[in-house]
């Protein structure tokens, strides 16, 4: 019996035994160390990576939030995304502080911390002018082209070096100097979305964003045929005119004026007609047709000899 009550006792204590005690995680983030400032328009972008680990070296786990500084004083906080994570926050509308000497720092804040992480590394910046948006876009599509002009902002124009050209399906913006940009890869009858940002010569984005879709569909018909010419060369007449000079021109139509359709239709700037009746008063016309269907207005009727 004393032997049973024994084993009983050493069974109860081994179940109850205590194990190493671990230290208190002290949930002080680390502070940042990558800030870095951007001006873009009359804003300032401020970027940086949140802390990955705790002051002791324990990952971080809660968020909190993010206070901003600017010149030792606060402007404003955010909710902080996830650690190890970047974030950026925007300071709106510092065109008044053209020229001024801004820096800015962060400070994070958990909950649960005794107190908030260290100061961050300094992001100095001055803000300088930019210009402003671009004006008035236009787009034509024709020869196998979508063309897109613009005017130059009304604010600073002076300032503009680059034109950003960002079609909304592309990876990458395409920079052009004047105001002036030639898309020739696209899908015919797609509607595409462009926009168009002025930039320094630092780089720097303008103050707002020229947007507009495109619906990549030619509508301009190739010019009218000039230079319509009509002999008559023994018993035939042979008709000719000056050739296009469209890049997606598809060819012609050649109308005679007792019949309501065209006698010819291919890509030969003349023709040999071989039922020309003289004495009947006929006449011919010719117009142009693009490769999109497109047609131009029929020339000048011009009387057969």
């Amino acid at each position: 019996m004393r032997i049973a009550i024994f084993a009983a006792v050493l069974l109860l204590a081994a179940c109850g035994k205590v194990g190493e005690t671990l230290p208190p995680i002290i949930r002080v983030p680390q502070k940042v160390d990558n800030l870095s400032a951007m001006q873009s328009g009359y804003s300032i972008v401020l970027s940086w990576t949140n802390p990955s680990k705790y002051i002791d070296g324990n990952s971080a786990a809660d968020t909190g939030r993010v206070h901003v500084f600017r010149n030792n004083v606060e402007i404003g906080t955010v909710a902080a995304t996830a650690a190890g994570q970047p974030q950026s926050f925007t300071v709106a509308d510092v065109k008044n502080r053209v020229g001024e000497s801004l820096v800015f720092t962060i400070q994070l804040a958990v909950p649960k911390a005794s107190k908030p992480s260290a100061i961050s590394n300094a992001a100095p910046i001055q803000p300088v002018d930019v210009p402003g948006s671009p004006q008035k876009l236009n787009a034509t599509v024709d020869l196998g082209k979508i063309v897109l002009a613009w005017d130059p902002p009304e604010l600073n124009p002076g300032l503009v070096d680059t034109y950003m050209v960002q079609r909304s399906d592309k990876p990458a913006a395409s920079p052009v100097r004047v105001p002036r940009f030639e898309d020739t890869e696209y899908e015919p009858n797609k509607t595409y979305s462009y926009t168009i940002t002025a930039v320094t010569k630092s780089g720097i984005s303008g103050e707002g964003k020229l947007s507009g879709d495109v619906v990549a569909k030619d509508n301009k018909p190739p010019a009218i045929p000039g230079g319509l010419s009509v002999q008559q060369l023994n018993n035939v007449v042979f008709v000719q005119w000056e050739p296009n000079t469209e890049a997606d021109l598809k060819g012609y139509q050649l109308f005679r004026s007792d019949r309501a359709e065209p006698i010819k239709i291919d890509v030969a700037n003349a023709y040999t007609d071989p039922d020309y009746v003289p004495g009947k008063g006929l006449s011919y016309e010719v117009l142009a047709e693009d490769v999109s269907g497109n047609k131009s207005l029929k020339s000048a009727p011009k009387p057969g000899p």
